[in-house]
């Protein structure tokens, strides 16, 4: 979510929301964190925080950065290292998925 653009940050994440669940719905069900940037050209914080104070009352992880000061940069980062690991940590605690099929008996083994 930019703070330089035409449309509100509402209107902004309500777009990347729909484009989300066009591209495949199963992106809805995953963790995410939510940036606004370009907050050097920021004049008016007002509707940012009215998004911020929504989305964090609706368990989103709400950012702050700027790339031209670095402003929040360290902090998205250190969030999302977290969230791979763990997700690698709940991957890797998944059963192994085996399947069990009976061969006729008539089939040959073949490993050529």
């Amino acid at each position: 979510v930019s703070g330089f653009s035409e449309n509100s940050p509402q209107e902004e994440y309500q777009t990347l929301i729909e484009e989300l669940e066009l591209f495949s719905p199963k992106l809805l069900e995953k963790s995410r964190a939510v940036a606004f940037t370009k907050l050097d050209s920021v004049s008016d914080f007002e509707p940012l925080d009215e998004l911020q104070q929504h989305l964090e009352d609706s368990g989103e992880t709400v950012f702050r950065v700027s790339s031209v000061s670095g402003d929040g940069i360290q902090e998205l980062l250190s969030y999302l290292g977290l969230v791979v690991q763990k997700e690698r940590q709940r991957e890797n605690e998944k059963p192994p998925n085996i399947v069990e099929e009976t061969l006729p008996e008539n089939s040959i083994w073949d490993d050529k």
